[in-house]
């Protein structure tokens, strides 16, 4: 009887992680099942997390938990500035390649790997939500589109110095850093993709410039 209950609490706790994460994806810009057409599944489907991932992924080099795009372009043109102390690469890291998969206006929402209910794909969609800004293919457009050029703005795959004496250190636990070191500030670093209460998908409020704040000590 224990065995079973500890069994029971086991699955429990497996089954509430993706529901954790699709409760703040709910209604946002990231909650694909609210464009009229279900774009990527079949219409009527509530499959909110099948737009970047699958439990059954085809992707040899998985870069994130059961990816479910096509890979994506890792050159872009990097963050430039007389004033950055930290090292830029031209190489995104592998988070900012994945957000910048749909973001660069490259790959479609509606494209995936491991399209859900054979039969019921579409390609397409008669009309986005307004404010979404999106072709009507599904590509992204307008302000939330950020092509290949960062050059003045968006310093993604920045290192973060330990030597600079503008920054907090350590970084506050909110923000993760990445790459071999841990030291890179990455798209995810600002942002959280599955919680949009700080608008847009940021990790902690800005008001007063309070999530700029809590790195930069300028």
């Amino acid at each position: 009887m224990k065995f079973l209950l500890h069994a029971a609490v086991i699955v429990i706790g497996i089954l509430s992680v993706p529901a954790a994460f699709a409760a703040g994806l709910y209604g946002s810009k990231h909650d694909m099942t609210a464009i009229p057409t279900q774009v990527g599944a079949t219409p009527g489907s509530s499959s909110i997390c099948v737009y970047c991932h699958t439990p059954h992924t085809l992707l040899v080099d998985d870069i994130a938990p059961v990816w479910n795009k096509p890979p994506v372009s890792s050159y872009y043109v990097p963050y430039s500035s007389s004033t950055i102390d930290g090292s830029v690469s031209p190489t995104m890291g592998a988070t900012t390649s994945l957000c910048l998969g749909c973001h660069d206006g490259s790959i479609a929402v509606n494209v995936m790997v491991n399209p859900p209910l054979s039969g019921g794909y579409v390609t397409g969609f008669s009309a986005a939500p307004p404010g979404w800004n999106l072709t009507e293919k599904g590509y992204m457009t307008g302000s939330p589109r950020m092509d290949h050029d960062f050059s003045n703005d968006h310093p993604v795959s920045v290192s973060y110095p330990a030597s600079d004496q503008g920054l907090v250190h350590p970084p506050p636990v909110t923000f993760p850093l990445y790459g071999v070191l841990s030291n890179k500030v990455e798209c995810t670093t600002c942002h959280n993709v599955h919680d949009n209460l700080y608008q847009p998908f940021l990790r902690a409020s800005n008001d007063g410039s309070t999530l700029c704040r809590a790195c930069h000590n300028r």
